[in-house]
Order: C-alpha cells, then sequence, then structure tokens
C-alpha cells in the first residue's frame, strides 16, 4: 500500500478516489454491524386489552387494521397489533380458538409445537419452554421460519427467514398468544428486546 502511494505515476486524483472508496466501504460495514447489534431501546407501557398491561418499544404504533388485514391471514384476527415506524418488527397480540385448564402446560406445550410446524415453513426451533413471568404460566417457543415470496407481485418479493417469538397463556377458559416477529437478519438486534418485552407482561384476574 506505502509503495502505491509512494509512486509518482499515482495522480492525487487516484488518491482521493482510494480514500473515498474506502470510505465508502468502512460506512458500508458499520451499517451492517450497527443493524446485527442489540442497542437500548426505550420502551412505554400500553394497554392492548383491558386485563393486559405490556411495555412496548416507545416507536412502536398500532398497526391500522386496513393493514391487519392484508398482513395477518386468519380467520381470527389479531385484537392488536404494533410495528416498528419501517413495519419490519412486530407485536401481535390475540386469543387462540382453543381452550385449556390453566395447569395443562405440557399439553399446550406439545399441541402449539405441531400447530407451528403446521402454520410456519421450515421451521428451526431455538427454544421450548415453560415460563413463569410475574405470577402467570406460559408456554413459550423462539423458532426460525421462512417466508415464501411472490416473484409475481409488484415488489417481486424474494423469500426471506424470520425470527418469532411465542408465548401462550391459559387463563379463565381462554388462551392468550403473543407474537413477536422480525427478519432472521435482525435477531440479533431485536432478541434482547422481545425478551425485555416478555418479562413486562402483566395480566389481571378478569381476562
Amino acid at each position: 500500500m506505502m509503495n502505491f502511494f509512494n509512486n509518482k505515476k499515482v495522480t492525487k486524483q487516484n488518491r482521493h478516489s482510494l480514500f473515498l472508496l474506502c470510505a465508502i466501504m468502512c460506512i458500508i460495514w458499520s451499517g451492517d454491524v450497527y443493524a446485527q447489534q442489540a442497542v437500548p431501546v426505550k420502551l412505554k407501557t400500553v394497554r392492548p386489552i383491558k386485563a393486559l398491561l405490556i411495555d412496548i418499544p416507545e416507536d412502536f404504533q398500532l398497526m391500522p387494521e386496513q393493514e391487519v388485514l392484508g398482513k395477518y391471514e386468519s380467520y381470527r384476527l389479531p385484537v392488536a397489533v404494533f410495528t416498528s415506524p419501517y413495519r419490519d418488527v412486530d407485536l401481535s397480540i390475540n386469543f387462540s380458538s382453543t381452550q385449556w385448564q390453566e395447569g395443562d402446560h405440557e399439553l399446550m406445550q406439545k399441541f402449539f409445537k405441531s400447530s407451528i410446524r403446521q402454520i410456519f415453513m421450515d421451521v428451526n426451533f431455538l427454544e421450548e419452554t415453560i415460563q413463569e413471568i410475574n405470577g402467570e404460566v406460559y408456554v413459550v417457543f423462539r423458532f426460525e421460519s421462512l417466508i415464501e415470496g411472490d416473484p409475481n407481485s409488484l415488489r417481486k418479493q424474494a423469500d426471506r427467514r424470520t425470527y418469532h417469538h411465542l408465548m401462550y397463556l391459559a387463563k379463565n377458559g381462554k388462551t392468550l398468544l403473543f407474537n413477536f416477529n422480525c427478519d432472521l437478519a435482525n435477531k440479533k438486534r431485536w432478541e434482547p428486546v422481545a425478551n425485555e418485552i416478555f418479562s413486562t407482561v402483566k395480566v389481571k384476574k378478569s381476562l
């Protein structure tokens, strides 16, 4: 490199171009590293339904109903979906159609694991556990899955892999479902945020 700069045949313009190229590459590299890093996220408390409190990132907003209809193909639409400003990270909250007794955690775990395999493609389970959070017992799954793209759409969408953190709670004859998801490429940044969000969940007895 030193021989290159000391070469009299190298013009000032060439040196300037080389420095500019190096600077651009550094910016691209640092941006990619930042996207992968976990960064502190300020949370705010919301009440999606009367009997539930949960903290979410300050810049997350409630997804409009029309957008929910287009993004979540289900006969039972979520009661609430909170999304990031760029719509690349979602937290949805819903009630499952299946009903369980509050002590049926092992049965729930087996049932919902099978359901996840049926609903999602190419599933890779990272964690499946039963966890107590603020006095309630949840069935928890973390996994990666594949979402098929649509090459015929206007955006020419390609296949992409996603990261999911799901929690199920059986209470008062109802089953409450939480689903945090993002692109797998952003998992390192958002995984600890999802853990922090779910650690704040508080469900009232009146659910």
